[in-house]
């Protein structure tokens, strides 16, 4: 199997929870799915300074055999955000951050982490864990790995119709 390829970023607020975990879940299930020529990165809309992810992050991700400990924060910049694919972002502020950062054509390839690729038109935000205990990291991390499953599926079924 393989895909046409895309850069995906993953957008949250500190980049050291939902964002690391879902580029770490997203590396993992497209491997899983021996899709080729996709790559991902996550940030976030604060700077706040090259922080390693929370340990709750780091500890629900390595209990799934996924390894965000090097990971380091970074904040979003114009260059990321032009090259990428598509921006997936866990909260509808995180798209009117990037508009206003960025201007208007970003959202063009900005979605919600829950929308793009949907056939609902349901679309809730992924909540922050921050400071939260390890049950909601775990909660987080098991809605996050689904709706990566889901989009991985919707990448797939795209490509086979290009082939089709």
């Amino acid at each position: 199997m393989s895909g046409s390829g895309k850069q995906i970023i993953f957008l949250c607020t500190g980049n050291v929870c939902r964002s690391p975990m879902a580029e770490g879940i997203a590396r993992r299930i497209f491997a899983d799915y021996e899709f080729q020529n996709y790559s991902f990165e996550s940030f976030g809309t604060l700077d706040i300074g090259n922080s390693s992810p929370s340990d709750y992050a780091i500890r629900v991700c390595e209990k799934n055999h996924i390894d965000i400990s090097s990971h380091r924060s970074q904040q979003i910049d114009f260059v990321s955000a032009d090259n990428a694919d598509v921006i997936l972002v866990m909260e509808e502020e995180h798209k009117r951050w990037l508009e206003k950062r960025f201007g208007e054509k970003i959202l063009d390839k900005t979605f919600l982490l829950t929308e793009y690729g949907s056939e609902s038109d349901e679309h809730g935000e992924i909540d922050d864990p921050i400071g939260l205990d390890y049950d909601s990291y775990k909660n987080i991390f098991d809605k996050l790995y689904s709706e990566i499953e889901r989009i991985a599926k919707f990448e797939l079924s795209k490509s086979k119709e290009m082939v089709e």
